[in-house]
């Protein structure tokens, strides 16, 4: 895969699902036993703060809360329910150049540019997710990488 560093992949909140069995069908022509390495450049996790939308609903639904100028929650007001948090390397700090790491169906790791890899953060299903999703772009930008060979260790993608 082509090194694109100034790419940003945004990973958005996914929903509370745990994954007890096998992903989806791969895309035609994917060969399992593949080790991707996807280049990224940075990677931002979005947190959900319930305090605060919970304040945000209930001042819309309070009608003191309305002076007729001012609307009860603002765009500042929203924008507190999410928090956007850059995913840094824990030996270097960098958030630049990371990029995810794994095969179809199994959690992505993350490697740094110093050569460090941790699990991404955001528990199983959420690090399986971000790598089927991942593959999945790495494919329709790039199509598949040349077929494995059919002896030794699983390839490099």
């Amino acid at each position: 895969m082509t090194d694109n560093s100034n790419v940003a992949a945004r990973i958005t909140a996914m929903p509370p699902v745990m994954l007890d069995g096998p992903v989806g069908s791969p895309p035609p022509g994917l060969d399992l036993r593949w080790v991707w390495q996807i280049p990224t450049g940075v990677i931002t996790i979005e947190t959900y703060n319930g305090a605060e939308a919970e304040i945000n609903r209930v001042r819309l639904t309070d009608p003191s809360g309305w002076d007729g100028e001012r609307p009860p929650v603002t765009a500042e007001d929203l924008a507190r329910e999410t928090t956007v948090t850059p995913v840094a390397c824990p030996a270097c700090g960098t958030t630049t150049g990371l990029a995810f790491r794994g095969r179809w169906g199994d959690p992505a790791d993350l490697i740094c540019p110093c050569g460090h890899r941790w699990p991404l953060p955001g528990g199983r299903a959420y690090a399986v997710g971000a790598m089927t999703h991942a593959i999945i772009l790495a494919i329709a930008q790039q199509g598949l990488p040349p077929a494995a060979p059919t002896t030794g260790d699983a390839p490099e993608a």
